[in-house]
């Protein structure tokens, strides 16, 4: 019964500490994982983005309808590859075109109410948001030429194609399922180990009780010695104090205390 119930505690209280584990570095490397993916998302923005030609840069801070064709052309070459929205800016930071894929008008929505506003700088920045389970990310890069002074700002929002978002979600779905296994592994192979720990700590303290024992032996055969009538009577003081100890609902510590106390309660008469 004893060794049924220590399995039972045993293995409850491993599958508890795995599953939390498992949660917790499961999480952790789960959370890893997406940041892997956002990054290489923002490499696929950024090199997109960056295939601005240095013939459109002509074009930014020029009024004319000419030149905002040779933008639009450029925009809309952007938006054939992988971005939903583009929007450029001269050098005052006016915006001078905006242009959407067909058919994003529903992504397009729900993005205005995800996205941070990105102020426009002298930095390239960046923010990823999560919208009709695809990954978009939103950039916005300034545009120099062989590294001048800035000439305007391309802010587009690129959006993650079904076989690279594939990939990134296999590849999350792949750590967390890996580090979860590991856990449960590691859980599983403790099991044995800690039987055996126990085993010992059993048997150590079952080696203890039986010195104990052995030592109030001795000491009840010294008493009895210095009286021939002592030797029956603490056996029966001692179970007359278990047996009120029972009826009083002693608790078990206290329960060996008093059998000890109560068997040994001569002890004086040695001396």
């Amino acid at each position: 019964m004893i060794r049924d119930d220590i399995h039972r505690t045993l293995v409850k209280r491993l599958l508890l500490v795995g599953a939390a584990l498992s949660v917790v570095i499961g999480g952790a490397a789960f959370y890893l994982e997406l940041k892997k993916a956002e990054d290489m998302v923002l490499r696929l923005a950024l090199a997109e983005s960056q295939n601005f030609t240095a013939d459109s840069l002509n074009h930014l801070n020029r009024p004319g309808v000419g030149h905002e064709i040779v933008l639009r052309r450029q925009a809309e070459a952007f938006l054939k590859r992988h971005f939903v929205v583009i929007t450029l800016y001269d050098r005052n930071k006016r915006e001078i075109l905006r242009a959407a894929a067909p058919g994003t008008q529903q992504t397009i929505a729900a993005l205005e109410r995800h996205r941070h506003v990105l102020p426009l700088s002298d930095t390239t920045r960046h923010s990823a948001a999560f919208i009709q389970r695809r990954v978009l990310m939103h950039v916005l890069l300034p545009l120099t030429e062989n590294g001048g002074p800035v000439l305007g700002y391309f802010d587009g929002v690129y959006q993650v194609d079904d076989e690279t978002m594939a990939h990134l979600r296999g590849n999350a779905l792949g750590a967390l399922a890996v580090t979860v296994l590991a856990v449960l592994t590691v859980t599983a192979t403790l099991y044995p180990v800690i039987l055996s720990l126990n085993r010992d700590v059993r048997k150590f303290a079952a080696d203890l009780l039986k010195g104990n024992l052995e030592l109030m032996e001795v000491l009840g055969s010294a008493i009895a010695l210095r009286d021939a009538d002592t030797g029956a009577h603490n056996y029966r003081v001692a179970i007359y104090a278990a047996r009120l100890g029972e009826a009083i609902g002693l608790a078990a510590e206290r329960m060996r205390q008093l059998i000890a106390g109560a068997f040994l309660h001569d002890v004086g008469k040695i001396g």
